[in-house]
């Protein structure tokens, strides 16, 4: 028997070895990234630009291997043994042909998930099918599709709870729930009517079934995901359901078999073939995209509800409902979506004089996104490796999540790859009023960090202490220091920092260091952090932001223990998860996602 280890190994090499077939029949052309994705599930080669072209007309599910598209291989399989019989080559057995053909159609679409290498949206769906198989038609009980669905989700919780606070999990089986429930409401109200007034077996009374059926499920997918999208996104694509209703047959019953084929001949019939059909794939998807690129240019594309404005647009789609619905359930269910929502909207919290700094847990590189009450700041912007940007993948939607839609500034503090990686991604997403940084003749579209410049929010005083004239400075050195000085003491904003750079700043500034809260220059280098120094700072507590187990060695065992000598609370984010400290009414306060958000399953 073939065991976990060499079937992994072969699902490893054949997705390596079909990834560099691809590779080699498209060379670079635009589209290779999205057909990477629809083939194989690997999306490092989708670039920023396009991803915000997804997020802007809503079709960025179809840019990966979702459970739409394990749901089209598995009607491709039933499809498949559905011929094979007719043509007797499947029939004359004792296995009943409903049987045959459900648990066909889960074969392949198992076989393209184990391709796509089983992400999270592809698990789902095929838990979804397993149920709907098992129970359905395998042990012949027709229980209705809540029960299926109510099923799935208990599964797929037990074999990964975490995956139950994801926004992918609530979109995924809500959007199943609502399909149900569009073409039930549909074919009782619209599709009835229809029925009476043109033929059976008129061909168009088919097309216009469709096509209603389309426009119907599209609509009801938009109602009914709006305040999932809301809670978990803060935004909403308002021409979705018009894109959605033209991209989704598309790229279902052209794009996708078309690629799915072109890997096929790829590796068993031809380089030519396989080619060939990829190409025309590449070409398809090129033309689908470019009026979509034209989106960014209008305002009305896309909607913010990251604020109160999601409790209105919630409760004015629940009204709807129920004057279409009207059942008491609804209203029932809608309470409570309008209590959950109420109750998740971010609000800053924030009074004058206080200020709130979180350290996100981003690995290797730091940012920080300091806040006022009506003001933003992010210092740094996490690393970049490749095409994987954190700016993209943490920090974008971690901002969205605590409603900051608008960045008054961004410093960078040098312009290394951990703390500058993500900047292009932040700036080409989210309006920002001012960049500054340490070496901005290395980042461009940025201002240099002067000492001496100062500004206040809210009555908090922000303070840049560094880099002071031009003095010739390694990278690291030229990093921007920002002092922050609010009600409730002092936060020094350090970069990486060494020990000429902190040298200096105890010789310019002496006392006026002192700051009760220190972020640790250089990620608790050994070559930073001097005595001296943390003399004049003397803080209170001081917070680390390392990848865990990194090769550097951050934050350096000598480092930790000359903090420890000195009574400094040290927390680092390779521990502690994100960090989050406010400072206010002469005190500050400390949560960390480990103690205060970290539940059993995350162990």
């Amino acid at each position: 028997m073939i065991g976990k280890a060499e079937s992994e190994n072969f699902i490893l090499s054949l997705r390596n070895r079909l990834r560099l077939k691809i590779q080699d029949a498209l060379g670079e052309k635009p589209a290779l990234g999205i057909i990477l994705a629809l083939a194989i599930g690997e999306r490092s080669a989708i670039s920023t630009q396009q991803w915000k072209t997804f997020r802007i007309s809503g079709i960025g599910h179809l840019m990966a291997i979702s459970g739409l598209h394990v749901g089209l291989a598995s009607l491709f399989g039933c499809l498949i043994i559905r011929l094979l019989w007719r043509v007797g080559l499947l029939s004359g057995g004792r296995i009943p042909r409903p049987h045959l053909v459900s648990v066909g159609g889960l074969l392949l679409g198992f076989s393209y998930a184990a391709l796509a290498g089983f992400p999270l949206p592809a698990v789902r769906a095929l838990t979804m099918l397993a149920t709907y198989t098992v129970l359905g038609v395998l042990a012949n009980r027709m229980y209705r599709p809540e029960v299926f669905l109510g099923l799935a989700m208990l599964t797929v919780g037990i074999l990964n709870p975490i995956d139950v606070g994801s926004a992918g999990f609530w979109l995924s089986f809500v959007a199943v729930w609502v399909i149900f429930r569009a073409q039930k409401v549909y074919r009782k109200k619209i599709s009835t009517v229809s029925h009476y007034s043109v033929g059976d077996k008129s061909v168009g009374y088919t097309v216009r079934n469709y096509v209603f059926t389309l426009c119907v499920i599209q609509f009801a997918l938009f109602v009914g995901l709006l305040p999932v999208q809301a809670l978990y996104f803060g935004s909403v694509s308002l021409v979705s359901p018009f894109i959605n209703l033209f991209y989704v047959p598309v790229f279902g019953l052209l794009v996708v078999p078309m690629i799915l084929s072109g890997c096929f001949g790829l590796l068993f019939i031809g380089g030519s073939i396989g080619g060939g059909l990829l190409a025309a794939s590449g070409w398809m998807i090129t033309w689908l995209l470019k009026p979509l690129s034209l989106l960014d240019q209008f305002s009305f594309s896309t909607l913010d509800v990251s604020n109160n404005n999601q409790l209105l647009l919630v409760v004015g789609v629940l009204v709807g409902t129920m004057l279409y619905v009207r059942k008491l359930r609804v209203l029932l269910i809608g309470t409570v979506t309008v209590i959950l929502l109420v109750g998740s909207t971010p609000t800053s919290g924030i009074k004058n004089h206080e200020v709130r700094m979180r350290v996100f847990d981003i690995g290797q590189g730091l940012a920080i996104l300091v806040q006022t009450r009506d003001h933003a700041m992010l210092f740094d912007t996490g690393p970049k490796f490749g095409q994987f940007s954190t700016g993209e993948r943490v920090l974008l939607p971690a901002l969205r999540r605590h409603g900051v839609t608008r960045l008054d500034r961004i410093i960078v503090s040098h312009a290394a790859a951990d703390h500058a990686g993500g900047l292009d991604a932040i700036l080409l997403n989210l309006p920002v009023d001012d960049v500054l940084s340490g070496e901005s003749d290395r980042l461009e579209g940025s201002r240099r960090c002067r000492s001496g410049e100062t500004w206040f929010w809210n009555e908090v005083e922000f303070r840049i202490l560094w880099p002071v004239g031009d003095d010739r400075l390694s990278s690291n050195d030229s990093s921007c220091v920002v002092q922050i000085i609010s009600g409730g003491g002092r936060i020094l904003l350090t970069g990486d920092i060494e020990a000429k750079a902190e040298q200096a700043l105890v010789r310019a500034y002496g006392t006026e260091l002192e700051s009760s809260v220190l972020v640790v220059p250089h990620h608790g280098s050994n070559t930073s952090s001097t005595q001296s120094f943390l003399a004049a700072v003397g803080a209170k507590i001081a917070v680390v932001s390392a990848g865990s187990h990194n090769r550097y060695g951050h934050p350096s065992p000598e480092v930790i223990d000359q903090y420890e000598r000195l009574g400094i609370r040290l927390l680092n984010t390779a521990q502690h998860g994100e960090i989050i400290i406010k400072s206010g009414n002469r005190r500050n306060t400390v949560r960390t996602w480990v103690r205060h958000y970290r539940r059993f399953w995350h162990s």
